[in-house]
């Protein structure tokens, strides 16, 4: 249906943004341990709540789909 399309379309989205967020995390990780940047620890640090809120909201939806097909 229109509907489960645009939410796998969503889900999608969702997917690719928790990859891009976490690929910059682990890029800025390597700058911190190169050049034991302090600050950009702590915003590496503090970035992994985004992370982890969208890791939750995309099991989460997974478990929703999980539930609509069987």
């Amino acid at each position: 249906s229109l509907h489960l399309q645009r939410d796998l379309d969503e889900l999608k989205r969702d997917v690719l943004h928790l990859g891009s967020l976490v690929e910059t995390a682990l890029g800025n990780a390597s700058f911190v341990l190169r050049d034991r940047r302090v600050k950009l620890a702590q915003a590496v640090y503090a970035g992994e709540s985004v992370i982890n809120e969208k890791e939750v909201q995309i099991e989460e939806t997974v478990c929703r789909f999980w539930r609509f097909i069987n």
